[in-house]
């Protein structure tokens, strides 16, 4: 709770028009916003998922593989279950391409992170302690010079981008263009990552306290029953350039015990 009312109180000195009209100064230096950081980890025992994405923000350290809330999804059809239900078959501790029948081949492929034809603990692993996350491999570095806005999710409009710029006025690239582009010789340990300037870390930090960066409510557990929805029908045009909203609601409990239901969010699930 106490670092909570912390952060509200930064939340509003952001949002006070003598801070956010003064571009010489950040609300909070630097070094004091990487300290509380460090503290909200170390400190706050048990600390809610937003409380992590505060953390890595106010350290400024990199969005995403792993840290804040960007971590792995959960699933109860993961290693465990493939052990329960083949024990034969992952006895030795991996399954090979031909050991299950029932499984598409696409699916193997698609399941073998490392593309090692064998699907083992590691391919369903996506915390920290997993070999292939820890390590930055080029395609994340590439990843990240080219993700401009940092929202994980690489835009036709950034990649374009990137192409104007770096062709220089051509249609096509050279090597030497890519190479020059991406500058892969930015030093491991940075990650590849720029650094956030102070107002962008307190714009991340702004847009997380008042819910555009994801919620500080905590969604269902794995199992929990899903919570109730009231949303409006969507309707397309015929001609399916754009949808509309309609007064028709449509609600969970219609279908609840009747028959399965897939339910399909955005960005912040």
């Amino acid at each position: 709770m106490k670092y909570r009312l912390l952060l509200l109180l930064i939340a509003g000195w952001i949002s006070t028009p003598c801070v956010a009209q003064d571009d010489k100064a950040p609300p909070l230096p630097p070094e004091l916003a990487a300290r509380l950081g460090r503290l909200l980890e170390q400190d706050w025992k048990e600390h809610p998922e937003w409380a992590k994405m505060a953390a890595v923000i106010l350290q400024d350290k990199p969005m995403g593989h792993g840290r804040g809330w960007y971590t792995g999804s959960k699933s109860r059809y993961g290693w465990t279950w493939l052990i329960e239900t083949f024990p034969e078959e992952t006895g030795d501790g991996s399954i090979d391409r031909d050991e299950i029948p029932q499984l598409a081949d696409a699916d193997f492929t698609r399941l073998d992170r490392n593309g090692d034809d064998e699907l083992n603990i590691y391919d369903f692993d996506w915390s920290n302690g997993n070999p292939m996350m820890s390590q930055y491999s080029p395609t994340d570095r590439v990843f990240d010079q080219l993700d401009l806005d940092l929202n994980g999710r690489l835009s036709r409009k950034e990649m374009m981008q990137f192409f104007d710029e770096t062709a220089d006025g051509f249609d096509f690239l050279t090597m030497e263009d890519l190479r020059r582009g991406l500058d892969l010789r930015v030093p491991p340990r940075t990650g590849g990552r720029r650094r956030n300037s102070p107002d962008q870390r307190w714009l991340f930090m702004s847009r997380l306290l008042n819910g555009e960066l994801g919620s500080l409510t905590p969604g269902p557990k794995l199992g929990d029953e899903a919570p109730e929805l009231n949303l409006p029908l969507v309707m397309q045009f015929e001609d399916r350039s754009k949808l509309e909203l309609t007064d028709e609601f449509v609600e969970l409990k219609q279908f609840r015990n009747k028959k399965p239901v897939v339910l399909i969010f955005g960005s912040f699930t």
